[in-house]
């Protein structure tokens, strides 16, 4: 702050002493910039004398406890208002940003709670789009208050307990919601679904090495399984695992 008070205050004495000729922008900037150091230097020493030390260090407290991230000022390097010096992360709470359409918020709102709940909005199961084995049950926080003009969407917000630090900041996640509501019909494995031209296709074995092609209208998608609207009907020997082998023998019949 020394240093940056005597810069400011030669490039003002350099001014001043060429007034007659010099844009009067340049001067008034070179005084505002010039007051501003003089400030800075003030407040400054007015701390390091209220912390009883000459020394001229600030001791940082941070709001929150955590790990701090990597430094972006270097020693010596003057810092301004608002700049960033280094991040303190905490996972052992996490956020999640959930797009929702307008079928799935009804939803949402009867679900069944998947062990915790707050203010009785139900809890809903996050597992890792990468690691699908890596569960947590997170609890609605704020409603969407705009739409996503590009596929009308909801952005909604939701809250979790990541003690272990399993989820990290940016990861991809997949929310849950189990329906309070029962229904009865036909679901296969997501393991027999395969897809022909853009479409849904499940392989009906009609007999050994016979298979044949069946399009389906899918309807909700628990993760594990798949309800099955239409295109194939109760009893039929559906393929579940092969489906690969099974589509090779499909085209070469």
């Amino acid at each position: 702050l020394t240093a940056e008070l005597q810069v400011a205050r030669k490039e003002y004495d350099r001014l001043k002493t060429i007034e007659d000729i010099v844009a009067k922008r340049d001067l008034t900037e070179a005084e505002s910039r010039l007051n501003r150091a003089q400030a800075n230097l003030k407040v400054f020493t007015g701390i390091t004398r209220a912390g009883g030390s000459s020394a001229r260090s600030i001791t940082l407290k941070a709001p929150v406890g955590g790990i701090v991230g990597p430094f972006t000022s270097a020693i010596g390097s003057t810092v301004n208002v608002g700049e960033t010096l280094f991040t303190i992360t905490n996972l052992g709470k996490v956020y999640i940003e959930a797009q929702v359409f307008d079928k799935d918020l009804a939803v949402l709102g009867s679900a069944k709670s998947f062990g915790r709940s707050d203010g009785g909005t139900p809890g809903v199961l996050v597992e890792g789009v990468n690691d699908a084995g890596k569960t947590g049950v997170a609890r609605l926080l704020s409603q969407a208050q705009t739409i996503n003009t590009s596929n009308q969407s909801q952005r909604l917000l939701f809250e979790m307990d990541n003690a272990v630090g399993g989820f990290k900041i940016g990861e991809f996640v997949t929310i849950r919601v189990q329906s309070a509501t029962t229904t009865r019909g036909l679901s296969v494995p997501n393991s027999a679904l395969s897809e022909m031209n853009g479409r849904p296709v499940v392989f009906i074995k009609d007999a050994p090495e016979v298979v044949s092609l069946a399009y389906v209208t899918t309807g909700v998608d628990n993760g594990q399984t798949t309800q099955i609207l239409s295109g194939v009907e109760a009893d039929e020997r559906v393929v579940v695992s092969g489906t690969y082998q099974a589509k090779m023998i499909y085209l070469n019949q």
